[in-house]
């Protein structure tokens, strides 16, 4: 995993929006936030087009999760993502 993907991994894992409120998830559930790509980028320090590139990148290695809705979509990490948070 590439610095930029831990750092992106870290910032789903740990977002005060999933069901427990930043702490470190132990479910692909509790990972569940509606992160949008300018949070993603404002609290990384990565342009919008680098977040989507990592985040993209961490769908390919099967880490997260996006579920697309016509209003939102929803990120959460898979279980092999969560065997794989570093931060916290």
């Amino acid at each position: 995993m590439t610095g930029l993907e831990e750092k992106v991994l870290d910032l789903i894992a740990f977002s005060e929006y999933n069901a427990v409120n930043g702490a470190k998830p132990k479910t692909p559930g509790e990972s569940a936030t509606f992160l949008w790509v300018d949070e993603l980028s404002a609290g990384s320090g990565l342009s919008m087009s680098q977040v989507k590139g990592v985040l993209s990148s961490l769908v390919k290695k099967g880490m997260i999760e996006i579920t697309e809705d016509v209003e939102d979509n929803l990120v959460s990490l898979t279980e092999y993502g969560i065997a794989n948070i570093k931060g916290n």
